[in-house]
């Protein structure tokens, strides 16, 4: 498979990717000039508790069929030999959730809100049953299909949240329509997910015809064995991306109401950050099925050097259009004036750590590649560790500027330990000073121009950035035209 092919697929993947985040990104908007900052808040908890429970629900066993199901001939077996247990285990998973959730809304401080864990509990099994047909067309290079799949349920996600926020509520008053109006919104919020996670199950669900096969029981605990330690580095890695949501609303001083929207604002700029997350997570959906399929070439490492390279040159471009431009993306995120635009501070630290990260995702096929998953949880703790003490001992003090802040810190340590640890174990020619000079070239021009240009007129101000922007890529674009040429 070439790099070219790679990009396609990124290309596509990316789509159903930008798409898949449209109701965690493309529906700030909405949430956000509906909605008052604590109902953003409370969505942001409620779906970083969801992502520490994805992790209980999948247990990593994708990543296990990308290894096992790699040869044509082991797939059907090794899809088989995943899909039944693990239906049991979501099954009873997610019984207990919902017997549970009276004593979890208390615990978590919202005593409310028991419908709302037991929504989670089916929309999290209904997203787990999915996971891996949908992981088993990423291994048959199948991403339209893929695509197709996961377009259709978000479209119906997002409709419904239209339809439940915005055009019903026009049309119905609460006497009429009470469910419309509940103590927090975040209640509709979770219907329209469900509604969008039941479309997609439905088309998948013909892949679960699988079940009834017998499947391979000698090929399970191998393939469990290699997931585990993986299991640990997605929890560590939830934990380094939502824990300090978790953390700010019990270690931020004031009432409940002002938490609350203290977590909204900085959830509502992390969003914003996250437009290079989605070029993170397309390129990740697209890459990892990838890297093993071109763990046999003789030029593997050749190969996932390049990979970086450009992965980093295109997000660098994607930092520089951000920081230039927030003046007018900001309104993704509130009105003029809206209390959520305070937190534009934090927009270039979350942006810079959501590069670090992509570069983490691509340092760390050393550790998939040789079966040394054990590396890969050692280091998800390390930054673990990281997260928990940054956010629990500054948090008090500067409120979620520590929790951005951290973030970044976190990721950096991550990479640095990653790149050392995989050329020692498999050496990968990464060019790092370059790779380092297009992130930093990006930070440094858009600084200067924010700082100098930031009184001229709007529309001056515009034409100016679009100027710089387009400097900026085809000063890049001219410094690696003979690499880009010869890759392709």
């Amino acid at each position: 498979m070439s790099i070219r092919k790679l990009a396609s697929e990124t290309l596509i993947y990316g789509l159903s990717s930008i798409l898949g985040r449209f109701a965690n990104f493309l529906l700030v908007p909405l949430y956000t000039w509906i909605l008052v900052d604590a109902e953003f808040g409370d969505i942001a908890y409620f779906y970083a508790l969801m992502g520490f429970l994805k992790v209980l629900y999948t247990l990593q066993l994708d990543t296990a069929f990308f290894r096992f199901g790699q040869d044509p001939a082991h797939r059907p077996a090794a899809f088989t030999a995943i899909l039944r247990p693990v239906t049991l285990y979501i099954l009873f998973l997610t019984v207990g959730l919902i017997f549970l959730a009276p004593w979890s809304a208390e615990w978590t401080g919202y005593p409310n809100y028991i419908e709302d864990f037991r929504l989670i509990a089916v929309i999290l099994a209904l997203d787990a049953f999915t996971e891996f047909p949908l992981a088993r067309l990423r291994l048959e290079q199948r991403p339209l299909r893929f695509a197709g799949i996961r377009i259709t349920g978000i479209v119906v996600n997002v409709l419904a949240n239209v339809l439940f926020l915005l055009i019903l509520p026009t049309w119905l008053d609460e006497t009429a329509a009470p469910w419309l109006y509940p103590e927090s919104r975040l209640i509709l919020v979770l219907w329209a997910n469900l509604i969008g996670s039941v479309v997609t199950f439905i088309l998948v669900s013909r892949d679960l015809r699988y079940l009834f096969d017998a499947g391979s029981k000698a090929l399970f605990g191998p393939m469990f064995r290699y997931a585990a330690p993986l299991i640990l580095v997605a929890f560590a890695g939830v934990i380094n991306e939502m824990l300090d949501r978790q953390l700010l609303r019990f270690l931020l001083p004031g009432t409940d109401e002002e938490v609350r929207a203290q977590i909204g604002i900085y959830a509502a700029n992390y969003r914003l950050a996250m437009v290079i997350s989605l070029f993170t997570q397309a390129f990740r959906y697209a890459a990892e099925p990838f890297f093993f399929r071109e763990s046999a070439s003789a030029n593997a490492q050749q190969t996932y050097a390049r990979v970086s390279r450009i992965f980093t040159l295109v997000a660098s471009i994607g930092l520089l259009v951000i920081l230039l431009f927030q003046d007018w993306l900001k309104f993704f995120i509130g009105r003029e004036g809206s209390s959520f635009h305070e937190g534009l501070k934090v927009l270039p630290i979350l942006l810079t750590a959501n590069i670090l990260l992509g570069l983490y995702y691509n340092f760390s096929v050393w550790y998939k590649l040789t079966d040394k998953t054990r590396f890969g949880a050692w280091i998800a703790v390390g930054g673990a560790v990281i997260t928990i003490l940054g956010n629990a001992l500054f948090i008090p003090e500067y409120g979620y500027v520590a929790s951005a802040w951290t973030t970044l810190v976190c990721y950096a340590i991550m990479v640095i330990v990653s790149y050392s640890w995989g050329q020692k174990h498999y050496p990968v020619p990464y060019p790092m000073g370059r790779m380092a000079m297009f992130v930093l070239s990006a930070l440094v021009v858009t600084g200067i121009a924010r700082t100098t240009l930031s009184d001229l007129p709007n529309i001056t101000r515009l034409i100016v950035y679009l100027g710089i922007t387009l400097a900026f890529i085809l000063s890049w674009g001219w410094s690696e035209k003979k690499y880009l040429q010869r890759v392709i």
